[in-house]
């Protein structure tokens, strides 16, 4: 319809596009009124021009704000996300932390109670030793005992014996001495016997032989 009515648009005017338009329209048309009317016209034009272009702009602003919002938002919200994964992570980490710190405190606590069952057994170990070795004392000491009274005993038997065989021997000198003395006795009397056979046998041939 513009080319129809010979309307052109010249990219090198500093008038807007609408104005330009617009106003060729008029002129196309052939409008023979006064100037005023046309110029009255063109600024009426040209004030929607600048309103239309004003309210273009600020709603670009509009736009270019709500999209920088946006983009603002969506950065914030990847920001918020990322804080949120890694507060996430901390968290895990100090999960993961208080965990370890309860395991080694848990840890420590098993420990403590072993070293204490450990003290404990070692000072059970100790008094039972203290009364091993008690008892063995006192057995050495009862065996010490009967050591000394099996000495006592066996000493007092060997003195026993060696009485009874001195008495023994002190006994065989008095029998042999009054054997010794029965047999010379004995020996005496059969010498005297003897000679005083002889001494007879003697005087009998001595007689003999003086007949």
């Amino acid at each position: 319809m513009l080319n129809q009515l010979g309307v052109q648009y010249e990219p090198k005017s500093t008038k807007p596009v609408l104005e330009q338009l617009l106003l060729q329209t008029i002129k196309a048309q052939g409008y023979n009124g006064p100037k005023s009317n046309i110029t009255k016209i063109s600024e009426l034009v040209r004030n929607k021009v600048q309103e239309k272009t004003a309210i273009n702009v600020i709603e670009n602003n509009e736009t270019t704000n709500d999209e920088n919002n946006e983009q603002d938002d969506e950065q914030e919200l990847i920001q918020l996300q990322q804080q949120r994964i890694k507060a996430t992570q901390e968290l895990k980490l100090a999960a993961e932390k208080l965990d370890g710190i309860n395991k080694q405190i848990e840890l420590r606590q098993q420990v403590g109670k072993l070293q204490e069952q450990s003290t404990r057994l070692n000072n059970a170990n100790d008094q039972l030793n203290e009364i091993k070795a008690f008892d063995l004392v006192k057995n050495s000491m009862r065996n010490r005992q009967q050591i000394n009274d099996a000495k006592r005993q066996l000493q007092e038997l060997k003195d026993k014996q060696v009485q009874q065989i001195s008495e023994i021997k002190q006994q065989r000198i008095n029998e042999l001495s009054i054997l010794s003395k029965n047999n010379v006795t004995n020996t005496r009397a059969m010498l005297a016997h003897n000679l005083n056979l002889i001494q007879q046998t003697r005087a009998a041939k001595m007689i003999q032989r003086q007949y």
